[in-house]
């Protein structure tokens, strides 16, 4: 698809064939090159290198890629003993680290040209609906971890990632089946023509090339599915375009998916062995249980080095059963969400879980070498950040909200929406929890602010915390900024925009309301729903003000007096007398109540200047850390190569395959630790400094740039404002007068949306009607709040519009919507 965007946009300008170009090569390196490369090549290929197709024939692809990688000018030919290592040497690392080459080269390509509306493609929007159509699990499946919804484009990834892994597994179990039982490990037939002869599908036998292949599976899914992708800054998440929060949950979907695949390897063994156990035909001696499951068999009988080596392997195999066991108890929702500490310390137990797995099979640490050098970055760079704490300023905004503010210096970016990690050490060393930023960059400038309301007990401590500080400073650790994903240009290359909240979940929504209105002019509206008059006192002024602000801007707002007000135990009794009053007099109590809260409100704090934030201070930010990631994985290959080289010598000839294993995992780690340790300590440093001098150089044409651009945007803005007053005349004016706009009639109510929208969607028309542009609309909706309130929306977006009764003539409305996942 990236050519059409190359072709909507050509207009009569004399820098149209330099953004042309710019569009078109960051669009093929990143999307063709990159996402095909990192996200489908190492998987496709591996189902094929595994299968029947590539190994049948006389002769085969196989050997023709033997004898291919059997030359010694091929690159590291020396280094292997084995062509067949080699091989998968290039078919499941070297992709990963061109692409990551090809993410670094399109992240540092400008992309000069906004992006553009398309009109008139209904088939699009229609297939875009359907995609990002939702559905809900049970809730007795997501208290054991299903997700609570899932949208139709995730089923179309889960599939996808099905017909791979378990395509792999079923192409390698058709090319093992007819090679006899010479190549499994237990149930070995003594007769030599007899071990040869095609293995019935329907045997124990069977069960143990089940079994093995389960195994390299499960290490597959771990290396390029679990560790690769979950870094906050992996160049995986940068090449396909997904975003950490939604990389979490379908981290705990594969991992739960492997987990049970390597407990299904696991039992398949046991009864392996139990069927082989005294069978004349397997185990004459009747020892195969003790030989594979007593560790301490080979201390008292005499065993041979292979049998020895197969207990070792066996034994391995229990441990990384164990501790996989242990994490997975630990990461259940209930463990995750109240003992967050728990299930902190046991994760980091995944470190045991790769070094036993590669003791436990030979070919493990080719699968794991690009999630180890890609995890590693991640971590260690912004470990630097998590070793210091900066104060931040903090405003009590009710008694279970508090904002956190500080500055970022001017070279320091993020976008709307987006979130940050907090740590704050006095409460707890370890635990860090997302937030979404309140704050807008291009309305709030360098000041960043976010607000924690008290949802749990680590949240009650931090403000309660903040609260006993008599400075209004609060030591913290913030690491960001991560999320949005592009969703604020999305929202913008709609005609109109919805954005919904619940309760303090508005705080994104907020974000990204006053960003759009500020760089655009298309209609904004923002829903808000809170269960208390304090929750809504806490945002109400700076609503009114952005209203007063921004003219294409609407909030309304439901109280619905669902929850008791702070220091008022008997919720229904207040709920009833506000009730009793009319509709006026409701919105007049109501504004009597917050007026306190306002004032509070409009206290001056200067937020302090944070420098936290290593990841994403000035430098070139994300190339340069596809970069690191690059050459981390490029270096964690030269030392599996020079350690492979090294034990291939005669005097290492006697060592056992468990200290190689052993000895080329720590080799990859120290090599990666070692790289990261220099990228820290002079290669960051000194790109930043060359990266500060050539801004220095741009400034003015930053500013040229700038100017031209705002006066844009001003003319646009009057133009708008003025075919809204040819809309509606008149509306409200003074503060006060918004603020019952947007409560009246809406007190102790929850949201029709169907009216909403209804509403919304013929306001859209007629601006689109006086702009003449196209009939088709379309209106991004953004929600976040409770799961009852995002599945009433989601019922009545992204659906064909055609019944609709806002239809006119030949006009047609799509509301695309898109849920703020935020399950972790």
């Amino acid at each position: 698809m990236w050519f059409v965007s190359l072709i909507v946009p050509l207009k009569t300008s004399r820098f149209n064939v330099v953004r042309v170009i710019d569009r078109a090569i960051k669009n093929v390196a990143l999307q063709c090159g990159s996402s095909f490369l990192l996200a489908l090549f190492p998987s496709v290929i591996k189902m094929y290198e595994t299968s029947h197709w590539f190994r049948e024939g006389e002769p085969s692809v196989y050997d023709n890629a033997i004898d291919w990688f059997s030359n010694p000018a091929v690159p590291f030919q020396s280094y292997f003993d084995s062509a067949k290592v080699l091989m998968r040497v290039y078919f499941f690392i070297v992709p990963y680290i061109i692409s990551a080459l090809l993410v670094s080269v399109a992240l540092l390509i400008p992309l000069s040209l906004p992006a553009t509306i398309h009109h008139g493609q209904r088939p699009q929007r229609i297939a875009g609906s359907i995609i990002r159509r939702t559905f809900a699990f049970p809730s007795f499946l997501t208290r054991v971890g299903l997700p609570h919804r899932v949208s139709m484009g995730e089923l179309l990834g889960i599939v996808a990632f099905l017909i791979l892994n378990v395509g792999t597994m079923f192409v390698r179990v058709r090319r093992s089946l007819p090679r006899g039982s010479r190549k499994i490990t237990f149930l070995v037939d003594e007769d030599d023509d007899a071990s040869r002869e095609p293995i019935d599908p329907f045997s124990w036998q069977a069960c143990e090339v089940w079994a093995k292949t389960l195994g390299v599976i499960a290490i597959l899914n771990l290396g390029w599915y679990l560790l690769l992708p979950i870094g906050k800054k992996s160049v995986l998440l940068e090449a396909v375009g997904v975003s950490w929060e939604r990389a979490v949950k379908y981290h705990r979907w594969v991992g739960y998916y492997t987990v049970l695949i390597i407990v299904i390897h696991s039992i398949q063994y046991l009864f392996i062995w139990i069927h082989g156990d005294g069978n004349p035909s397997y185990d004459l001696e009747g020892e195969m249980i003790q030989q594979n499951m007593v560790p301490w068999y080979c201390s008292r009988n005499d065993c041979d080095e292979a049998q020895a080596r197969q207990l070792r392997v066996n034994i391995y195999g229990f441990l990384t059963l164990l501790f996989i066991g242990i994490m997975t108890v630990f990461s259940t929702p209930w463990i995750r969400r109240n003992k967050f500490e728990w299930f902190y310390y046991t994760h980091h137990l995944f470190i045991f879980v790769f070094l036993f797995i590669c003791l436990h099979y030979k070919g493990a640490i080719i699968y794991l070498i690009p999630g180890i050098a890609v995890y590693a970055v991640d971590k260690l760079m912004a470990l630097v950040s998590y070793l210091r704490t900066a104060p931040a300023k903090t405003r009590m905004l009710s008694s279970t909200v508090v904002e956190i503010s500080f500055e970022i210096r001017h070279d320091v970016t993020y976008e709307a929406g987006d979130y940050i990690f907090l740590n704050v050490p006095e409460v707890s060393f370890l635990e860090w929890h997302p937030f979404s930023l309140t704050s807008a960059p291009s309305v709030d400038g360098n000041k960043v602010f976010f607000h924690l309301k008290d949802s749990g007990s680590w949240t009650k401590k931090v403000i309660e915390a903040a609260a006993k500080k008599d400075d209004g400073t609060l030591h913290v650790r913030l690491d960001g900024f991560y999320g949005a994903n592009d969703v604020h240009n999305q929202l913008q290359n709609k005609h109109g925009a919805v954005l919904i909240g619940g309760g303090i979940g508005i705080t994104p929504m907020i974000s990204l309301a006053l960003e759009m209105c500020q760089t655009n002019t298309m209609p904004v509206t923002l829903f808000w729903v809170v269960r208390t008059i304090e929750e809504f006192g806490i945002f109400s002024s700076e609503f009114a003000e952005a209203q007063l602000r921004y003219k294409h801007f609407e909030v309304k707002v439901w109280i619905t007096l669902s929850m008791p007000e702070s220091g008022n135990n008997d919720g229904c009794l207040l709920k009833s007398e506000v009730l009793e009053l009319n509709n006026f007099d409701r919105v007049e109590y109501i504004l009597r109540s917050v007026t306190p809260l306002k004032q509070v409100d409009k206290l001056e704090q200067k937020p302090s200047r944070s420098r936290v934030f290593r990841m994403n201070e000035p430098g070139i930010q994300g190339a340069f850390n596809a970069m690191v990631m690059c050459f981390s994985m490029v270096l964690a290959l030269i030392a599996f190569a020079f350690t492979t080289k090294t034990f291939q010598h005669e005097k290492y000839s006697s060592v056992v395959q468990d200290k190689v294993s052993l000895v080329e995992l720590c080799m990859v780690c120290s090599f990666v630790i070692i790289w990261i340790g220099l990228v820290i300590v002079i290669v960051r440093p000194l790109v930043d400094y060359y990266v500060q001098k050539f801004k220095a150089t741009g400034e003015n044409i930053d500013a040229t740039v700038s100017f031209l651009e705002m006066t844009e945007h001003q003319s646009k803005c009057s133009s708008y404002e003025n075919e809204e007053e040819e809309i509606e005349d008149g509306g409200a004016k003074t503060e006060h007068e918004i603020l019952q706009s947007m409560i009246i009639g809406n007190v102790g109510l929850r949201p029709n949306f169907a009216i909403e929208f209804d509403s919304i969607a013929q306001k859209v028309l007629k601006v689109n009607a006086l702009a003449k542009t196209d009939s088709t609309v379309e209106i991004g909706v953004l929600a976040c709040g409770p799961a009852q309130m995002v599945k009433s929306i989601n019922s009545i977006c992204n659906v064909p519009s055609t019944s609709r009764s806002w239809l006119e003539r030949d006009q047609q409305v799509f509301f695309s919507f898109t849920e703020e996942d935020w399950e972790w």
